[in-house]
């Protein structure tokens, strides 16, 4: 992989010229006097690469018309990479989509999103090499191939950063941020989508949309090395809700499009014949209890607003009265590997269901509480949600056949400690992050390089821009932020599903 990495000045002279140190020339493979096709992005231009660029070895210049043809501001540091074709590519260019803010008049940067997670992915995309901005559906020019967008910008000379609009490139890499499911499912929007992955040089888009929870049962149930850890789950119908009571004596219903534990039922056996169940009002539990007559009720009104999955309900562990589960954070990283980005405790308020946050859910960090519920087997009952939480990303990516880059998921730990995958968000939330403020960093970190490496700015299988590692003991994949607390053992008796 022939790269080099410099900084890129306007020059006086006219047309279209790229004056390359001796230094990039010899990394790149050129000559003085070549014309070659130079690619920011999706932009295209022929340029006549000459000999120049001062005593500086990491400093080039474009002349100004090139600059402003892709456009970058000048002092704007970029790889540029040699291509099998003898081109050169500027990047990595990577944009964030997303839609725009109805509270866009407030707002420096007008689209809907974590605002400081946009501005720190476009400082450090320029920290380490690249391009980054943030863009929505109806800002492309297709026959320009450039977007309307916003990056945040630091001046040169230093002082307080701000958010610039400007006209960009359509990126190598596309990180899909737009939410809510009823506008991703929109035609125009899906229209955009499929159109910027069809481009020639979109070397990555993700992640692909939301999840539907029978169709991510279906396909991680056909993957045998991850079987286990998958409950039994079927279309939620009386006769399949029946058939999984008598076999578990308890299931959980849900919508199969449903977040944040909205609509769930759960349904428990509690003597022959005999059913309790309960379902949220905003967080408030309500309990019914009856006969068949009344489960058959009860789940059919739901499952006649939307379709529903029922799903087995696995006796989960109690902490201080409070059933709960984990919360893990996973992402690609610069290598394009699956990593544990953070694992959490997620305590189901009392009485309550589920251990969403909005449903009255707390989140703890992890080490404590599996500590106090398993004592020594502690560090073991972590290393295997650990573990199934990585199992899963990767046989979910493979099964469903499209790109992922980072996903949240669920896990029900049981009585033995044993995990089990209860759902999983393709576009997770970072509120679980307000334990370990550093976590945000390291979601960032991980987005950015991957859509380095994914862009093919690498070297040696990982981002070329990833600085070296600072010397010190490794920790083993997931452990950041690990905290072990041994103490005495109070053993479970909850449920979730």
């Amino acid at each position: 992989m022939r790269l080099w990495q410099g900084r890129f000045m306007a020059s006086p002279q006219p047309g279209s010229v790229l004056a390359l140190p001796h230094e990039a020339l010899q990394a790149l493979g050129l000559v003085g006097g070549e014309t070659v096709v130079v690619r920011l992005g999706q932009r295209r231009f022929q340029a006549h690469v000459r000999a120049g660029g001062g005593a500086t070895p990491s400093l080039a210049r474009m002349s100004r018309r090139l600059l402003a043809a892709f456009p970058l501001h000048a002092g704007h540091r970029l790889w540029l990479r040699r291509e099998a074709d003898g081109g050169l590519h500027l990047g990595p260019v990577l944009g964030f989509m997303s839609l725009r803010s109805i509270y866009a008049g407030q707002r420096a940067c007008p689209y809907a999103g974590d605002q400081n997670f946009f501005r720190d992915a476009c400082l450090l995309a320029a920290r380490t090499g690249g391009l980054a901005y943030v863009f929505g559906p109806n800002d492309v020019d297709w026959s320009s191939l450039t977007t309307r967008g916003y990056t945040y910008r630091v001046p040169p000379a230093g002082g307080a950063g701000r958010w610039t609009a400007g006209v960009f490139p359509l990126p190598d890499v596309v990180y899909n941020r737009i939410l809510g499911r009823s506008a991703e499912l929109s035609a125009p929007i899906r229209k955009v989508e499929n159109r910027l992955r069809s481009l020639p040089h979109t070397a990555a888009f993700f992640n692909p949309g939301y999840f539907d929870k029978w169709q991510v049962s279906e396909t991680l149930s056909r993957d045998l090395t991850i079987h286990g850890l998958i409950p039994r789950t079927l279309r939620a119908t009386p006769q399949s809700v029946q058939e999984l009571l008598a076999g578990h004596g308890m299931v959980y219903v849900k919508p199969r499009d449903g977040f944040a534990g909205r609509g769930i039922i759960r349904v428990e056996r509690v003597a022959p014949r005999r059913y309790r169940v309960t379902r949220l009002s905003g967080v408030r539990p309500i309990r019914s209890l009856g006969g068949w007559p009344t489960v058959r009720r009860l789940v059919g009104a739901t499952a006649r607003k939307t379709p529903c999955i029922v799903q087995q309900g696995v006796r989960l562990p109690v902490y201080r009265g409070r059933a709960f589960d984990l919360r893990a954070m996973v992402q690609k990283d610069e290598s394009g590997a699956w990593r544990l980005t953070a694992l959490v405790a997620k305590l189901a308020a009392p009485g309550g269901i589920t251990t969403h946050i909005r449903t009255g859910g707390d989140a703890l960090m992890v080490g404590p509480v599996l500590a106090r519920v398993f004592g020594g087997e502690a560090p073991q009952v972590r290393r295997r949600a650990e573990e199934a939480a990585l199992a899963i990303a990767a046989a979910l990516e493979s099964g469903i056949g499209r790109e992922l880059g980072e996903l949240g998921m669920d896990l029900a730990v049981d009585r033995e400690g044993r995990p089990w995958v209860l759902e999983v968000n393709a576009k997770p939330g970072r509120k679980v992050f307000h334990l370990r403020p550093a976590w945000n960093q390291t979601w960032t970190r991980r987005l950015v390089y991957y859509g380095g490496y994914r862009a093919g700015f690498e070297r040696e299988g990982r981002f070329a821009g990833v600085p070296p590692a600072a010397p010190g003991p490794s920790l083993p994949p997931g452990a950041e932020g690990r905290q072990e607390v041994a103490l005495a053992p109070a053993l479970p008796g909850g449920d979730a599903g």
